[in-house]
């Protein structure tokens, strides 16, 4: 497998570690539901699998944590908590400058960021029209 190609993983290899993790999956999303891994190491795993393309909701990523346990990271869940690092609102995951830097560095981030701040924008519209 190459993990360090400027693309990431291919799909191929994605789908692989994604079905490898899936058996264990679901008995360790019950056991670690709230495993705590650092920001930097989420940012890192963005950058690994999503460095052109954003991951989607159906995304998980099975990680081996250091007591040897599985934690399933869902970037799509994360990315959520996050995005008013950068829109209005508050953030339920605060982000440094560095953090953000670092995010904005994979060419997908801006883009969605505007996507997100659109879909914002037409709920608000259609919330003040029904109202």
């Amino acid at each position: 497998m190459t993990w360090n190609s400027s693309h990431g993983p291919s799909d191929d290899n994605k789908k692989r570690l994604l079905n490898w993790g899936g058996c264990v999956v679901e008995k360790s999303r019950r056991a670690h539901k709230n495993r705590k891994v650092p920001k930097a190491a989420k940012i890192q795993l963005l950058h690994i699998y999503y460095p052109k393309d954003p991951p989607t909701w159906k995304d998980e990523i099975p990680v081996a944590v250091d007591d040897n346990t599985l934690w399933v990271f869902k970037p799509v869940e994360w990315l959520d908590d996050l995005t008013n690092n950068w829109l209005e609102g508050n953030a339920s995951v605060l982000l440094t400058e560095e953090e953000r830097i670092a995010m904005e560095k994979m060419l997908w981030v801006k883009p969605w960021l505007l996507r997100v701040e659109q879909k914002r924008e037409a709920r608000a519209k259609r919330m003040s029209r029904d109202s």
